[in-house]
């Protein structure tokens, strides 16, 4: 899809915003986690958006340098589920800002236990 051709050859891309579009896919959000330089993710009201991207930047390397990830939902019905975050936390070392507004599924306090044992940069919790 555009979002994956895009994360292969834009290897340099530092911030990537696709708040509120619908098509995003897991798939394409899998690509842009492994972008080297990657420091600010936004996935704001991304329908497509659910616990495989979380999976992917845990992953990764990348995983371990954002600064800021937001995944906050639309409508209140975000597909990141508790266990997606609790997954994540261990890559959240480098993050600084979580926006996780309207993702009442993940956020609990086993999630936010898990976010704070591993991110003590984190300055911003929305």
């Amino acid at each position: 899809g555009g979002l994956a051709a895009i994360a292969s050859s834009c290897l340099r891309l530092r911030l990537v915003d696709v708040s509120n579009c619908r098509r995003v896919s897991d798939e394409g959000v899998c690509c842009v986690a492994a972008l080297p330089l990657l420091s600010h993710l936004e996935l704001a009201g991304c329908a497509g958006a659910a616990d495989s991207p979380l999976l992917a930047l845990a992953r990764r390397e990348a995983g371990r340098r954002l600064a800021y990830l937001g995944l906050s939902s639309r409508n209140g019905h975000s597909a990141i589920s508790e266990e997606g975050l609790v997954s994540l936390a261990p890559a959240c070392a480098s993050l600084t800002h979580l926006n996780l507004a309207s993702c009442s599924a993940a956020v609990t306090d086993r999630a936010l236990s898990a976010v704070s044992a591993h991110a003590p940069r984190l300055r911003v919790l929305d």
